[in-house]
């Protein structure tokens, strides 16, 4: 049979190396490499470029345009667009 004193430092051997299992490792260089990119933004490329295949872009809004009207303010002329407010 063991003795008291060797199975308590046998013991506490054991607890210090199972404890070790729990704690961060340690910190490499690899690991604290920082990028000289100037955005992290980069990710995405040319995802959000325009596409020229597309032809000609069309005015996203009324196909005729607003309806402008001229009024004179104050004695100045001015244009302006019905049902704006």
């Amino acid at each position: 049979m063991v003795s008291a004193p060797k199975l308590t430092s046998l013991l506490s051997i054991i607890a210090v190396y199972s404890a070790s299992a729990f704690t961060a490792p340690p910190a490499n260089d690899r690991n604290l490499r920082i990028s000289s990119s100037p955005t992290q933004l980069d990710i995405f490329g040319k995802a959000f470029a325009n596409d020229d295949s597309l032809g000609k872009r069309e005015n996203a809004g009324l196909k005729k345009g607003p309806n402008v009207n001229e009024v004179t303010v104050n004695g100045k002329p001015a244009k302006a667009v019905a049902g704006q407010k």
